[in-house]
């Protein structure tokens, strides 16, 4: 779940300044200086574990599919959400749309990060709506951004707001 937060103190660790105890046992216990980004992990795994995320949660409706797709641009972003199944189940939604505009601050932030907040939007609608319509299946985000795709699959990006943006995606 959050194997790519604990790279920050790993790294913290092994970048100490005493090359005498590198790799050595002493060197794991003793104090040592974190870094802003351990920090924030450690917050995560904090955040993550007493909120119950815990363990890696596979489908259990594997027959039917979420699809969305997002967008964010210069000025605003949107998506869709649809759900596809083989069942003739009328609760099943046809087709959301959702937009928004950019607040003036958020205007100032990246392509990149406007793609990535337009992922943390669409999750964070579908928690407000209660979560009923992907908990238990897998949800599927189309994007147009390979940053997006990038920072999602890998855990983690050298870019520190598009970073601090995962941990939020990753806990919703």
């Amino acid at each position: 779940i959050g194997a790519a937060f604990l790279r920050p103190i790993y790294e913290d660790l092994h970048d100490q300044t005493t090359p005498s105890l590198c790799n050595t046992r002493k060197a794991y216990f003793q104090p040592m200086s974190l870094s802003e980004k351990s920090h924030l992990c450690l917050r995560w795994w904090i955040e993550a574990l007493t909120s119950g995320l815990s363990n890696q949660v596979q489908p259990q409706d594997v027959s039917t599919l979420g699809a969305t797709w997002g967008d964010g641009s210069g000025t605003g972003a949107g998506g869709t959400f649809n759900l596809a199944s083989h069942q003739n189940d009328s609760t099943l939604t046809t087709l959301d749309v959702w937009q928004g505009i950019w607040t003036p601050a958020a205007c100032t932030f990246s392509s990149n990060w406007k793609e990535l907040k337009t992922l943390h939007q669409t999750l964070v609608h579908e928690q407000q709506l209660g979560g009923h319509r992907i908990k238990g299946r897998r949800l599927l985000y189309f994007t147009d951004n390979m940053v997006t795709y990038d920072v999602f699959r890998k855990g983690t990006s050298k870019s520190m707001k598009l970073w601090t943006l995962l941990l939020h995606i990753k806990l919703i």
